[in-house]
């Protein structure tokens, strides 16, 4: 195994341990950074938001409309009322 290895250049090993050190940098920086979004996130204060409702008082059409796309009822929150079927095991 040994002879094998001193075989190979030195430069494979170096090429190798850049890629790795790479690889690992970026593993690294993206965990790092995806902590980051979450926290900015999480210090929304969702009571700022209008809603679509709020919309209605003077685009009534187009709110009207709006409720019935897929874009909005996939929106909604994963409520018992708008959830059509079962989680339960074997259900449907």
């Amino acid at each position: 195994m040994f002879r094998y290895l001193k075989k190979r250049r030195k430069s494979n090993f170096i090429i190798i341990g850049i890629s790795v050190i790479i690889y690992f940098g970026n593993v690294m920086f993206t965990t790092l950074d995806i902590a980051d979004k979450r926290k900015d996130i999480a210090d929304y204060d969702v009571s700022k938001f209008a809603g679509s409702g709020v919309c209605a008082s003077c685009h009534k059409d187009i709110y009207e409309s709006h409720i019935h796309t897929a874009h909005y009822l996939d929106s909604r929150p994963a409520a018992k009322e708008f959830i059509k079927g079962s989680f339960v095991h074997g259900g449907e």
